[in-house]
């Protein structure tokens, strides 16, 4: 077994240093950082030599050091020795060198598989707004779901893999389900700045203006002079204060356990700790229900649509009622609608098909149409 030793170096000999015979040996006696050293001298008498103040041992022909304890030094060092042998063995442990990165790392890395997972499978087209990604794994799915685990392991703590734990990520589950107080809106305040919205609801300003947008609360006012009516402040409050819902949560959850089994399946951990964990039931607590338009509502739509002469998005109303009704009678997705083009419509055999790269579940799929609804998509 190799044997731990400390490097030796010199230095000048320090001002006010005594000078001293140990065993025959010219020394020099002083203190550095108040401990009391005693140093042989070098032949010329004019530096002092030290040993370091970490062990070293030798690994494969190559010093490696190790502590200041001798006794954790021997310990540490035969550690070393018998990893060595059983990686030349053939026996070494493959998720070693994974345990010791950075669990952010590998957050990074699953992101960048993800997206390549895309471009691989080509899902990915190009419009004039850049890369717009299709399929389960868009780039809306992979922003989200990285920023679900992100969020977990920063609030969780979590620095590398053997941090992960099930039961800490059922802490954090249940903090989201938890009310968050906040400050109550004033009742003899009117209206509200961006700012104070911010204050009352306890988030940052930028987040102001993607909650007023995507619940659909009214504003008044452009730029500095955007004022909030106190009905959106009471909204919101109700919006902020009331915990989040079991689908988040379950998304959140889903989010963890795809990047667990990504790196059980990357040979990057033995197996997931989140395997056990199950989501809630979504029923029972129901925040946004969907329901199916009945055919006097669906009739008042095409009807609005039709004599509409708002543009919407490039798109006149007769525009938009024949896209309603090519939405209704075929199911497609918003961004399979956005993908139609005139090829796709095929007049003699009465039906519309969307090609494999354009469909979420990547399966050609088809829908027999009346050929005059055909006719008018084409031509509009």
């Amino acid at each position: 077994m190799s044997n731990i030793f400390r490097k030796s170096y010199t230095t000048p000999l320090p001002v006010g240093a005594e000078l001293v015979a140990v065993k025959g040996v010219p020394s020099a006696r002083f203190k550095r950082k108040g401990k009391a050293i005693t140093a042989p001298l070098t032949k010329d008498g004019t530096r002092v030599r030290v040993f370091s103040p970490f062990y070293y041992g030798t690994v494969d022909g190559k010093p490696v050091r190790l502590f200041t304890d001798a006794v954790a030094s021997q310990q540490r060092l035969a550690e070393l020795l018998r990893k060595a042998e059983r990686k030349e063995s053939g026996v070494a442990d493959p998720f070693e060198e994974h345990r010791r990165r950075p669990l952010v790392d590998h957050v990074d890395e699953w992101e960048a598989a993800m997206r390549n997972d895309i471009i691989r499978k080509g899902q990915t087209v190009q419009s004039a707004g850049g890369a717009v990604s299709r399929g389960v794994r868009g780039e809306k799915h992979i922003r989200y779901s990285v920023g679900c685990v992100r969020r977990i392991i920063e609030a969780s703590k979590f620095s590398i893999m053997a941090d992960i734990s099930a039961s800490r990520v059922q802490g954090y589950l249940a903090d989201l389900r938890k009310d968050r107080p906040g400050r109550r809106p004033d009742p003899s305040k009117e209206t509200y700045t961006r700012a104070e919205l911010a204050e009352m609801v306890g988030v940052k300003a930028q987040q102001i203006t993607a909650l007023i947008k995507h619940h659909r609360l009214k504003g008044e006012g452009n730029g500095k002079r955007r004022r909030y009516p106190k009905e959106t402040a009471e909204s919101l409050y109700e919006l902020r204060a009331k915990g989040a819902s079991i689908k988040t949560c379950n998304l959140y959850l889903a989010a963890m356990k795809a990047f667990c089994q990504w790196l059980v399946r990357e040979r990057r951990l033995l197996e997931s700790p989140l395997e056990y964990l199950d989501g809630g039931d979504v029923k029972l607590d129901r925040r946004h229900d969907r329901r199916i338009l009945d055919e006097a509502e669906l009739r008042k739509v095409m009807e609005s649509a039709t004599h509409s002469k708002v543009v919407f998005r490039g798109m006149t109303g007769c525009d938009r009622e024949i896209l309603y009704e090519t939405a209704c009678a075929s199911g497609f997705r918003a961004s399979e609608l956005a993908a139609l083009c005139p090829k796709d419509f095929d007049l003699k055999l009465s039906e519309v098909r969307l090609s494999a790269e354009d469909v979420r579940h990547n399966a050609a799929s088809f829908l027999t149409r009346r050929p005059a609804t055909a006719r008018r998509f084409l031509s509009s």
